[in-house]
């Protein structure tokens, strides 16, 4: 990311494009930084053409947390890092049919309560919560979770 802000951004706005071409792709690992190495916007446009996909790590805020709703059911892992979601990312997940890894890492949600909902998150193996320094309270309901093997939680300031 230069100082010059505007042809970064059509770049980046040209990958998201060339992304969403690739029909047949698996697995994207996707950072976007600044000069000094900072977390940066991430562009993304809808995932609806990448059926295949199964294994997705994002770096870099999200422009809008509507993108996490285009997200594809394909999805198996999924690793959001600095996202800076506002909305609850347990509630926008919890229907992904074949998601059996999540990772919330540094500031991949800002707000200061989670809600995982009954019956939510059907295949989900791992879970890891990692630096969610807002996170005050995190409620659990009867019968979600239900296949649930490793459960991180790692820095997160507040006692949930």
């Amino acid at each position: 990311m230069s100082l010059n802000q505007e042809p970064m951004i059509a770049q980046l706005e040209t990958v998201s494009d060339w992304i969403t071409k690739l029909e047949y792709l698996q697995s994207l690992k996707l950072k976007s930084r600044d000069e000094k190495g900072r977390p940066w916007t991430l562009h993304m446009k809808s995932f609806e053409n990448n059926a295949y996909l199964t294994d997705m790590y994002l770096l870099g805020s999200l422009s809008s947390t509507s993108i996490v709703s285009q997200f594809p059911l394909s999805l198996v892992e999924l690793t959001l890092s600095h996202s800076k979601l506002q909305d609850d990312p347990m509630i926008l997940l919890k229907d992904f049919p074949n998601l059996q890894t999540l990772c919330l890492l540094a500031e991949s949600y800002t707000g200061t309560t989670m809600v995982c909902k009954s019956h939510s998150f059907p295949q989900l193996h791992v879970l890891k919560v990692w630096k969610l320094e807002q996170l005050e309270e995190w409620k659990i309901e009867p019968e979600t979770l239900p296949c649930l093997r490793q459960l991180e939680i790692r820095s997160c300031c507040q006692y949930i």
